[in-house]
């Protein structure tokens, strides 16, 4: 894990980045951190894990924030088939049982 800071802003200090194998596939996410209730944000077609920055700024008071990048986006793997709706639950679901095993179903 690496702690991630970003400039001007004390929010993000404490947040740290990932990677956790799933599916075949290397997921990136950055996570809020903290004892808190989980909730993993996945983002759109376009985007990746950080397009949720504001959000999570909102949220991170009162749960831990996860936010991956989806496959063949941002800092996750980018294989050559897979990108159905399909693969991305089960991307979810690898992220969850591989990492997470306090988050709750």
């Amino acid at each position: 894990m690496r702690a991630i800071a970003e400039k001007g802003t004390l929010d993000m200090a404490h947040w740290f980045e990932d990677t956790v194998h799933a599916n075949g596939i290397a997921i990136h996410y950055t996570r809020t951190g903290g004892g808190k209730p989980p909730v993993i944000l996945s983002h759109g077609l376009t985007d990746n894990g950080a397009c949720w920055t504001r959000l999570a700024r909102a949220l991170e008071r009162d749960y831990d924030v996860i936010m991956p990048d989806a496959r063949g986006h941002g800092q996750s793997s980018a294989p050559e088939y897979g990108y159905g709706s399909d693969h991305r639950a089960a991307d979810l679901i690898g992220l969850k049982t591989n990492s997470f095993s306090s988050i709750a179903s």
